[in-house]
């Protein structure tokens, strides 16, 4: 057992990963209660490249710490991994995604998918 003070360390610690200030940001961007895209985790990185940020992202896909949500205008959404059954809701302008409660929780195996404007693009 690890013993680090910071949960994201001993996170990447004891799946065998080197610390990297890259791989801390993107593990606590992708805990946050939302999806993720590439290029939305490609954006939050201006000073790391596109193939890094796909490198790291397919990492965690093989650890089973995040897992593919769903695919929306063509781009594939990452959420972590050990959530509870939810749904999203996403917005109509810059497709973030967030997390919300299932409505329908006695239903197995479905997936329901809300467009709104966010608070973000309404305010523009």
């Amino acid at each position: 057992m690890s013993t680090h003070p910071c949960p994201i360390e001993e996170l990447l610690w004891n799946n065998g990963l080197r610390r990297t200030k890259d791989r801390q940001f993107m593990i606590a961007k992708l805990r946050l209660n939302r999806t993720w895209t590439l290029t939305q985790m490609d954006n939050v990185l201006p000073q790391t490249s596109q193939t890094t940020v796909y490198r790291n992202l397919k990492k965690f896909l093989d650890l089973d710490l995040i897992e593919e949500a769903f695919v929306h205008n063509h781009e594939t959404h990452f959420e972590w991994m050990d959530r509870e059954h939810h749904d999203h809701v996403i917005c109509k302008k810059c497709s973030i995604a967030e997390c919300i409660p299932c409505p329908s929780p006695d239903l197995n195996k479905h997936r329901i998918e809300l467009e709104h404007i966010c608070l973000l693009c309404n305010n523009d």
